[in-house]
């Protein structure tokens, strides 16, 4: 390169350099901006919802949930979850196509922990009464939630389960929903568990390859 086209590509890039440099600025505000406003929308809530459940009987039905709720987004604002609701409905014996009827509402009684005792029964013990859970980003939510519905018991067949969670901020609640079938031989296991000295709950479960059909919960 001779010299004077040397001289003519410095002067080139004296003039561009500043237009290059603005232009990389800009860009970093641009994206700066984005990543604040996104910090500043309301904090984003999952549920996912496991693969076992425990059930139990005896003057009403007992479910024993125990969802996970995070944060996917980092966010200033953290998400609370106010309340639970689970609700069920019937479906009818497997592939009847009956139309759904009894709609009982369970109310969440609280958050429980599973132990074996001295004398080897297998129990739930008080964790913590309902109320607010707080869900960051860093710090998942995952409580044994127990719901009762008062003078109701299940029948044989298919219930399709809705578990609502409602939210402090203005979103509309979350929810997730599962099912549970029930043979006849599940409900006179589960009156028997009630007046055994060991246990009073079975467990259900939707992962057991060969069980059960339609991804429900059946009793393993």
């Amino acid at each position: 390169m001779t010299e004077s086209r040397r001289r003519r590509f410095n002067r080139r890039f004296k003039a561009v350099h500043p237009w290059i440099a603005t232009a990389a600025a800009a860009g970093a505000l641009w994206f700066g901006w984005l990543n604040w406003q996104e910090s500043r929308e309301s904090p984003e809530l999952r549920v996912d919802l496991p693969s076992v459940l425990r059930i139990g009987q005896e003057r009403g039905a007992m479910v024993f949930i125990q969802p996970t709720l995070t944060s996917p987004k980092e966010a200033d604002e953290v998400e609370v979850v106010t309340s639970a609701r689970l609700e069920a409905a019937y479906a009818g014996p497997p592939g009847s196509g009956r139309e759904y009827r009894a709609r009982p509402s369970f109310y969440w009684v609280e958050n429980v922990s599973w132990k074996f005792s001295e004398e080897g029964s297998f129990d739930h013990w008080w964790n913590s009464d309902p109320g607010p859970l707080v869900v960051k980003q860093d710090e998942p939510q995952q409580k044994t939630m127990y719901f009762y519905a008062r003078n109701w018991r299940f029948a044989p067949g298919r219930y399709e389960l809705t578990l609502t969670l409602h939210r402090g901020s203005e979103q509309e609640p979350l929810t997730g929903r599962f099912c549970v079938t029930f043979r006849a031989s599940d409900l006179v296991a589960l009156s028997q568990a009630a007046t055994a000295d060991n246990t009073s709950y079975l467990r259900f479960r939707n992962d057991v390859p060969g069980v059960g059909a339609e991804g429900c919960h059946f009793l393993y």
